[in-house]
């Protein structure tokens, strides 16, 4: 199945740069948010995660084919 991904921040660097933080990737039939993060090796600090703009509360939610994923991290500053 196809999954959109829009990565922010410093998320973007875990796609070829031309992509720009956007990609279609092919995920198997009843991953979940969970593989998605783990097939993309992003860090465990995700601040905000939304499949078609509901947020995410729960890594173990199904994806299905089409599903638009937006993950976002944790901002620091000062």
């Amino acid at each position: 199945m196809q999954i959109g991904i829009k990565l922010f921040s410093r998320f973007g660097q875990a796609l070829p740069r031309e992509a720009r933080g956007e990609a279609t990737i092919d995920l198997p039939e009843g991953a979940t948010v969970a593989t998605l993060l783990d097939h993309l090796d992003l860090p465990s600090r995700v601040k905000l995660i939304t499949v078609d703009g509901q947020q995410v509360v729960d890594r173990e939610q199904v994806l299905y084919d089409g599903n638009t994923v937006h993950i976002f991290p944790v901002v620091v500053g000062g």
